[in-house]
C-alpha cells in the first residue's frame, strides 16, 4: 500500500493566514448584519413591493450566512491556542 506523507506544518501556516483573512471578513459580516431595507424601500408604483422586499431580505439571509461561514471546529480552536504542530504518515486508499 503506498503512504501519503502529510507535512502538517505547511498545512498549519497557510490556515494561519486564511485565519487572519477570516478575522477581516468578520468586520464586514458584523456590518452587513446592521443593514436593512425596510418594505417600502422597494415601492416602484406597483403592488409587488411585499416580494422585493422578501427577495432582497432573503438575499440578504444568505450573503451574512456565507460571510459567516462553516461553523468553528477544533481544529481552529487547536490553532489558536498554539497546539504545536506535526508531521503525519497516512495510508492512501
Amino acid at each position: 500500500m503506498n503512504e501519503l506523507n502529510v507535512i502538517t506544518d505547511a498545512v498549519r501556516d497557510e490556515g494561519g493566514k486564511w485565519l487572519k483573512l477570516s478575522d477581516q471578513i468578520a468586520a464586514i459580516k458584523s456590518t452587513a448584519e446592521q443593514l436593512h431595507l425596510d418594505a417600502s424601500a422597494f415601492f416602484i408604483g406597483d403592488a409587488n413591493v411585499l416580494i422585493h422586499s422578501v427577495a432582497y431580505r432573503d438575499f440578504h439571509t444568505f450573503m451574512i450566512d456565507i460571510l459567516g461561514g462553516p461553523s468553528p471546529s477544533s481544529s481552529r480552536s487547536a490553532e489558536r491556542s498554539g497546539a504545536s504542530p506535526t508531521n503525519t504518515t497516512a495510508p492512501t486508499r
